[in-house]
């Protein structure tokens, strides 16, 4: 296994204290981010949303809150932090699959659902840099013409 997917499955029962205690504003960040993704996404009225390393849920939750509707699909390469996702999550319409970026086909569910949006907060800065480019080439195959991402 992976020490990075070992880190987060070990911290994931309090991985939500220690991003609101050690990163400056970190429910300002989200929603400043998930806002922007809102107004640039008005028109959409059930968009299909992609949280890119949903960890805990929390990006999710805010994406809920502005897009009730919506359907997001979440990947996560920590099996711990997908239970913790879904407890949270559980009355909305989530989509969840443990997939590892540096994988190759990490995206192969996605490929016959795409989105109309991605989010990613706090997580391709894991990635070596070859898979970060690799994972943004296989994020313009799940992307919808005129998608964004955040």
């Amino acid at each position: 296994m992976n020490i990075t997917i070992e880190f987060f499955d070990g911290h994931a029962s309090h991985y939500d204290v220690y991003q609101q205690s050690c990163i400056p504003r970190y429910r300002e960040v989200l929603s400043v981010a998930t806002e922007w993704l809102d107004r640039v996404m008005a028109e959409r009225h059930r968009p299909r949303i992609l949280d890119l390393g949903c960890g805990t849920g929390n990006t999710t939750a805010e994406l809920f809150r502005l897009f009730p509707n919506g359907v997001v699909a979440c990947i996560d390469c920590s099996r711990e932090m997908l239970a913790m996702a879904r407890r949270k999550l559980q009355s909305h319409a989530v989509e969840s699959s443990c997939s590892d970026l540096r994988q190759r086909g990490w995206n192969a569910q996605l490929i016959h659902a795409p989105v109309d949006a991605v989010v990613s907060v706090f997580v391709l800065e894991h990635l070596p840099f070859d898979n970060y480019r690799q994972v943004i080439a296989d994020l313009l195959q799940v992307m919808k013409p005129g998608a964004v991402s955040l």
